[in-house]
This record gives C-alpha cells, sequence and structure tokens, in this order.
C-alpha cells in the first residue's frame, strides 16, 4: 500500500475520529482542519503573497513594517522607554512584517532597537525555519520564537501585534432553521465523505453571546462565533505588564457585522488563491476564515482587563503614521521613475485602498497606561473616526 499523500492523510485521519467519536462542531473541524500538527494547513506552512492563497499588508508594501515600527516607537514613548522593549508578534506569517519592522527600527531607532527582544509566536515549524532564515542573518541577538504566548514570561513591557491573526481562529456557525437555533457540525454521509450535519448548540456561550448581543437571526441566516479570542485576550493580559496590543484584521463591527446583507455567513475556504464552495473540501490544503466581529472583541478585552485605547481603520492608522505625506522613504521613492517606483507607490496604495486592506480594522489596547496620553502619543490614532 502506497503512503498517503498530505492531501489525503489529514481528511481520512478525520474521518476516523469521527466514526470513533461521532459527530464534532464546524469549530473542532476547522481546528483540525488549520492547526493538525503535522497535516494543518498553517502547521504546514501556508502561501503566502501574490502568488499564493492570500497576501497580506507585508506583502503588499515594506511600508507596513516600516509605519509599524514607528508606531512601536510611540509606544516605547508611551511607557518612558523601559530598559528592555518587549515586542511580540503573534501570526508572523512568513517573517516578512517582522523583518521589515526590524531593518526600521535599527535605522531609525537605533536607541530602541539596542533595547528590543522580539518573540515571535509561532506554530508552524515550516513557518518557523522560514522566519529563521530570513531573520537571524542580520537579528540574531533579537529575536526568539515560541508556540504560544503561555510560553512567554509574563510581566513584560512592550508591544503585542497580530496582523490578520483573530480571524484564524476556529469559530462556531450557527442557523435559525425553522424557528430554533441549531449549530453546523461536521458528520460522514453514508459513502463515507464528510458532510455538514445540524444539532443543538454545543457551548451554553453560544446562547449567552446571543443574548448579550440581542442578535435576531431571520430563518435561514448565519451567524459565526468565535470563542477562542476571549481566552487568547486573558493570556495577552497575564503577559504584558504594562504595554499596548495592536490587534489588525478584516471585519466589522455590530450591527453591520451580522447584516441583512451578511445572512449567509462570512465562512469562507481559499484555496489556491480563489474562493472555495466547500468548508469541508481540501482539510488542511485551504485556508478557512470568518470576518472579525470587533464590537465583541473589544468588549472581551474590556473583560480581560484591559483599556481600549481606540478602534479605526487601517487607511486612517497608517496616514495617522506618515503613509502618503511624502517624507522620509517615501519622498525618495517619488522622486525616481520607472516600474520599480510605480510598483511602490501601487503598494502604498495597497494598504489604504478601502475597496481591500484599507478598510480593516485595527483596534488599540492598552495596559498600565493612560488612555488620554495614548490617544495624545500613538499617531495612529491621530486621525480616528475619519474612516
Amino acid at each position: 500500500m502506497q503512503p498517503q499523500s498530505s492531501g489525503e492523510a489529514l481528511p481520512a485521519w478525520i474521518k476516523a475520529r469521527i466514526a470513533e467519536h461521532g459527530l464534532v462542531p464546524l469549530s473542532q473541524f476547522m481546528e483540525w482542519a488549520l492547526y493538525h500538527p503535522q497535516y494543518g494547513y498553517y502547521t504546514r506552512g501556508p502561501a503566502i503573497g501574490p502568488r499564493g492563497d492570500f497576501t497580506t499588508s507585508p506583502e503588499a508594501s515594506p511600508e507596513f513594517g516600516r509605519l509599524l515600527a514607528r508606531h512601536v516607537a510611540d509606544i516605547d514613548a508611551l511607557l518612558g522607554g523601559p530598559e528592555q522593549f518587549n515586542m511580540v508578534e503573534c501570526g508572523p506569517g512568513n517573517g516578512t512584517l517582522a523583518a521589515d519592522m526590524l531593518a526600521a527600527l535599527q535605522a531609525e531607532y537605533p536607541q530602541l532597537y539596542n533595547r528590543l527582544r522580539y518573540r515571535l509566536v509561532e506554530i508552524s515549524p515550516a513557518l518557523t525555519l522560514e522566519q529563521q532564515a530570513r531573520l537571524l542573518p542580520q537579528h540574531a541577538a533579537k529575536v526568539g520564537w515560541a508556540i504560544s504566548i503561555e510560553q512567554l514570561p509574563q510581566g513584560l513591557y512592550g508591544a503585542i501585534v497580530g496582523n490578520e491573526f483573530i480571524d484564524a481562529f476556529p469559530v462556531h456557525l450557527l442557523e435559525n432553521r425553522e424557528g430554533q437555533i441549531q449549530e453546523q457540525y461536521v458528520g460522514l454521509s453514508p459513502n463515507n465523505s464528510l458532510e455538514l450535519v445540524y444539532g443543538a448548540p454545543s457551548d451554553p456561550r453560544l446562547a449567552q453571546f446571543i443574548q448579550d448581543y440581542n442578535l435576531r437571526l431571520l430563518p435561514g441566516e448565519r451567524i459565526e462565533i468565535n470563542l477562542g479570542s476571549a481566552e487568547w485576550l486573558k493570556q495577552a493580559t497575564h503577559l504584558l505588564e504594562r504595554g499596548v496590543v495592536t490587534l489588525i484584521d478584516y471585519g466589522d463591527t455590530q450591527p453591520a457585522r451580522y447584516s441583512a446583507a451578511r445572512r449567509e455567513g462570512t465562512l469562507l475556504g481559499y484555496y489556491g488563491g480563489a474562493v472555495t464552495a466547500n468548508v469541508l473540501s481540501h482539510p488542511g490544503m485551504q485556508d478557512l476564515t470568518a470576518l472579525v466581529d470587533f464590537t465583541a472583541l473589544r468588549d472581551e478585552a474590556q473583560q480581560a482587563g484591559f483599556d481600549v485605547l481606540g478602534l479605526t481603520r487601517q487607511a486612517a492608522f497608517l496616514v495617522g503614521l506618515g503613509l502618503g505625506l511624502g517624507t522620509d522613504a517615501t519622498s525618495h521613492e517619488e522622486a525616481g521613475g520607472g516600474q520599480a517606483q510605480a510598483a511602490q507607490r501601487r503598494g502604498r496604495q495597497a494598504l489604504v485602498s478601502m475597496e481591500g486592506l484599507g478598510k480593516f480594522h485595527v483596534l488599540l489596547l492598552g495596559k498600565g497606561v493612560d488612555r488620554q496620553s495614548a490617544l495624545q502619543s500613538l499617531s495612529g490614532l491621530k486621525y480616528i473616526g475619519i474612516l
């Protein structure tokens, strides 16, 4: 018998678990599909970039990392320049953002760079190797790795950044079926293929979420609920003694997050750079993601012990940090011509386009910092509420 390929092994493994233990909530299927230790989509290492399954802001333009370095410098000043500044990046992808931030900090903020300790929290062995190859030659003395923030020492002074991180959490999917709120589960069909079935909600927190936010699902309407973000925020508040958390992601606030236009739900699969119709197809080979509920995320952060410093759009956040103002490296790029400069301009424009990356939300959370001082010190909040 020939060994199974990675595309065959995970479906077989999932089917065996279901055959042995019964139906599992869709959130459990997502956990396996994305984070199985050997075959999960993220643990194997997703293809990131223009030719991959998706493109994030760091791949769109190196200006993203340079401007986040400026944001980190603002946080350092807000904290009074601690003896050691701890930077923690969660979900660091292929290391592009870390490389761009570290290069900018080294060049533009050398005193901060000298006090910096940069930790990447990464579950994927494949991506860890890619990050190490990218970062160790220039920044070996500054970087370190962990597979969860629980592995890091508590009581840190500094910053946590998660770019397109929360959207990668598994979600529960609920639907109004003939007046009853039911949850999607994954089971086996008579021909032993994976199929979606419905049953009673698997966790009492799901009904509580619907009640807390007074959500009224119309017949056939679906919503996703992320129960994992609250636990992660509790871990984050234990990690930081004083500092700022910056979460950048696609999503929306309520009530728009659950508007009639999204009555089919927002959970999608991405395979080979295209949207797939079936979230059960290609387990471990496709990305699964849903829009973030920033209202719930903000409330969970407060319950965990954070102060909400601000919620803004990526376009406003980056313009506040200096993007498009014709200063620093931007002015030198604009002074030139040719294809390289045109590509740089397109990349910067992609970061702030309200048809794409620019409409992402940026949630800033503080612990042990004064909110009014933060509003005055953090340049990324300069234009809060404008976009």
